[in-house]
């Protein structure tokens, strides 16, 4: 029977019993979905910015506004950002920059499942394509941040490493280290709404322990958090590989990358079970 006359039954068995046919559905429902992400990330995104004033300009305020605040701060010695080898302007954009990217995926799970629940209870369709669609629109939201950045750099003339081609490390870490966090959330996020608002406030709480808008304190406690967060490496080695000239931080930042991918598959099963019963729950 081809895919297009395929029947689906659907039964109460969980579909871990049967691994291998899971795994088989799994791959099947990828391949099947990448058509569907397309349209789904074209026409969000056109919602998203079409009805807007400042239309686009919103994917690069997040980490404007941000910047702008330390920049402030900075600037009236309120706040202690270490010894910098940059403007701290160039330090800080490039930091929130990269960090937002980490929040949006981080979200993006979690909102675009919620915003197409009434499609999920009434139309069968690969589910894949609704996490798919949310990282294409990230990756869209973030490559107009990368020109912001790149205008930074350009007013204050800070010329790039050829080492900067390290950037993917980071961009992958930062994207699949927030998808995989959001994946997981999504079953209770769905259900209780607290769980989209809880992200914002721990997204921000979690800034002030990374270095995004200052380098690592050499000693003391926040020492120790900033060097056990598997986020530092990513900030540290895109701001050593674009200015520096150096890769310190690849090896570490590549361990962990590779460990994302791999808990990434575990995230991928939980929403592929899970999805289901949610689906079922939201109908009731």
């Amino acid at each position: 029977m081809d895919a297009k006359h395929r029947v689906t039954v659907y039964t109460s068995k969980s579909p871990l019993l049967e691994p291998g046919r899971l795994l088989r559905d799994m791959f099947s429902d990828l391949a099947a979905s990448l058509g569907l992400t397309l349209r789904l990330a074209s026409r969000d995104v056109a919602a998203q910015y079409r009805q807007t004033a400042l239309g686009y300009l919103w994917a690069i305020l997040p980490p404007l506004v941000t910047s702008l605040t330390f920049i402030l701060l900075n600037g009236s010695n309120i706040i202690d950002t270490g010894v910098l080898t940059l403007p701290y302007p160039v330090f800080v954009i490039t930091g929130t920059v990269f960090w937002q990217l980490f929040v949006d995926a981080l979200n993006a799970p979690l909102k675009i499942v919620n915003s197409n629940r009434a499609m999920l209870s009434k139309i069968s369709f690969p589910k894949e394509a609704l996490v798919l669609s949310g990282i294409l629109q990230v990756l869209f939201a973030f490559v107009f941040k990368m020109v912001l950045l790149g205008l930074v750099l350009a007013y204050y003339r800070i010329p790039i490493h050829v080492t900067a081609v390290a950037c993917v490390v980071p961009i992958l870490g930062l994207l699949v280290i927030g998808t995989l966090i959001g994946m997981f959330l999504v079953p209770i996020g769905v259900l209780y709404q607290d769980v989209q608002q809880a992200l914002l406030i721990a997204a921000s709480a979690l800034m002030f322990f990374t270095p995004v808008v200052y380098s690592p304190p050499g000693e003391g406690l926040l020492s120790r958090i900033v060097a056990a967060n598997p986020l530092s490496p990513f900030l540290l080695l895109c701001r050593e590989a674009l200015y520096e000239g150096t890769l310190a931080y690849l090896e570490r930042g590549l361990i962990i990358l590779a460990a994302a991918v791999v808990l990434s598959f575990a995230g991928w099963v939980m929403y592929r079970v899970a999805l289901p019963i949610i689906i079922e729950r939201m109908d009731a």
